[in-house]
């Protein structure tokens, strides 16, 4: 679970610092959707590892979900050809890593 906390992450920052250097107007709704979702993560994580209830469990799913449906929408933000087929890669990555916790 860390590791794929790390790893999306570590994929939104890089994420909005090539928008924010591409398109500045479009980027800024895109750093605000991610933080929102990203924020809402991290406390279903943070739940999760302090009481790893089912309930939890599926709370910290449920909030993964989400972060990784924001992301979808933005693909074209910074990335064309091989890098955005490789961010959507990432993205669908994570869902299956997601898909594979079980509760």
């Amino acid at each position: 679970m860390k590791k794929l906390s790390l790893f999306i992450l570590l994929l939104s920052l890089v994420s909005m610092i090539n928008c924010r250097k591409s398109s500045p107007l479009s980027c800024t709704a895109f750093a605000l959707e991610i933080s929102d979702e990203a924020s809402a993560w991290g406390d279903a994580a943070t739940r999760f590892s302090n009481d790893p209830s089912p309930e939890n469990c599926a709370a910290y799913k449920i909030a993964g979900q989400q972060y990784l449906n924001a992301l979808k929408g933005y693909d074209s933000c910074a990335f064309t050809g091989q890098d955005r087929a490789s961010y959507n890669a990432s993205i669908k990555e994570a869902e299956e890593s997601l898909n594979d916790l079980m509760c």
